[in-house]
């Protein structure tokens, strides 16, 4: 018979449920203000890269405005960088999200053995942050299906262009060439999330 992980050797049953308990709500309790903490930085993240692009084609920030939860946070530039220009300022805010999300994934592991949070922290905003290469995939193919998404993706395809198919196809990859070491790095996590939350073992007849 498989006995319990979880609680010191013969506690009651109840002592082991009630731990659980607690370990499940604290870890509740973390995951809330974690996740709503989490949708500011990517935004910011986001518009962060809008910026970095403006900068880089030699246009100027006039404002960058953050209403998450009012409305949709944009950036305003100023500047005549050219077509190509404009299209890396639009296409800038997703492709640093998801360079942000790449570059978070080798220290998942050590995130997780830091701390609980730490470990919620670093995963959600990875995940979140590559979450942009998913709705890029996504949001041209409902374009033309008709939907009127207002995404910088599909500013992409309307103002410059851009073949629906082909940003598809793009944004798919690289959310695959993502998710492939982020699966990695969340089963090198497993083990401490093993002892963390010390799962109680089910007993099996006959064993």
């Amino acid at each position: 018979m498989i006995q319990p992980e979880s609680g010191p050797p013969g506690a009651p049953a109840a002592t082991r449920t009630m731990g659980f308990g607690r370990r499940l709500r604290k870890t509740v309790l973390l995951a809330l203000p974690t996740t709503a903490l989490v949708v500011v930085l990517v935004g910011a993240v986001h518009e962060f890269g809008h910026c970095l692009a403006v900068w880089l084609t030699g246009g100027r920030v006039v404002a960058v405005e953050f209403f998450f939860f009012l409305g949709r946070a944009e950036t305003v530039w100023a500047g005549t960088p050219g077509r190509v220009g404009e299209m890396l300022i639009t296409a800038g805010g997703g492709v640093f999200n998801y360079l942000v999300g790449v570059a978070i994934l080798p220290f998942l592991p050590r995130l997780a053995r830091a701390g609980l949070a730490p470990f919620l922290f670093g995963t959600s905003l990875s995940i979140a942050c590559a979450m942009w290469s998913l709705t890029w995939t996504a949001f041209p193919l409902l374009h033309l299906a008709g939907w009127r998404i207002g995404d910088d993706s599909v500013h992409l395809i309307v103002v410059h262009g851009v073949s629906p198919a082909w940003f598809s196809t793009v944004s798919l990859a690289a959310m695959l060439l993502y998710v492939f070491p982020m699966v990695k790095q969340f089963r090198r996590s497993l083990p401490w999330l093993e002892s963390a939350f010390r799962l109680p073992a089910r007993s099996v007849p006959g064993r």
